[in-house]
């Protein structure tokens, strides 16, 4: 599940260390791939060179009421594997109604969650206030995610490190909703991650 996923990103870090020793690593992540490199980069940040984290997932928003959350927690105790509905919907994760309509009809993307993988999110992001990011890092929010708090993200970000501080930038997109990748203006959002890396080689 969630920490499972963290030892995967540190074995394909590994492997590229190994393949291409000379060559530098910077990491996209998004929403829940944002806390799982997060966790990769306490072990790895002599590695990699910058990340970008879009839209990460530092508190969830979208949450469970408090029934099902307790409901979930207990649960995943004896069946992690049960699935529960999700609580994000179609019209949460962008403005631009084509890539939406194309979410909601992949079979592909699951429509429900696992309850021992909420419960692995719930007790990772309890560590989140106390890490650093360590490389520079580059962070786009979207002003209108209805999935992850990103109030929450900004006072995470405003909180690293004084020291660290000016590694750091903050990038915050009026009106845009959670896959900034997707959303119509995806151009210059893509151009900003894109020119984040390169002035960073």
């Amino acid at each position: 599940m969630l920490f499972r996923s963290v030892k995967v990103v540190e074995k394909m870090l590994d492997f590229i260390k190994k393949k291409h020793p000379q060559q530098k690593i910077g990491l996209l992540a998004h929403s829940m791939g944002g806390l799982i490199a997060l966790y990769a980069i306490q072990k790895y940040f002599n590695d990699i060179y910058t990340i970008v984290f879009s839209n990460p997932l530092l508190k969830i928003k979208a949450t469970p009421n408090l029934f099902k959350h307790y409901l979930a927690n207990i649960l995943a105790c004896i069946n992690p594997y049960l699935r529960l509905a999700s609580t994000v919907k179609t019209e949460y994760l962008s403005n631009n109604s084509q890539s939406n309509q194309d979410y909601a009809n992949d079979k592909l993307i699951l429509k429900s969650v696992c309850i021992g993988w909420y419960r692995q999110i719930c007790l990772a992001l309890k560590n989140v206030t106390k890490m650093q990011p360590l490389v520079p890092s580059l962070v786009q929010l979207s002003s209108y995610d209805e999935v992850i708090d990103s109030d929450y993200a900004k006072k995470w970000f405003h909180s690293l490190n004084e020291k660290q501080h000016s590694l750091h930038k903050l990038h915050i997109y009026q009106n845009a909703r959670h896959e900034l990748y997707h959303e119509l203006e995806r151009d210059l959002y893509i151009q900003d991650m894109i020119a984040w890396f390169i002035n960073h080689l």
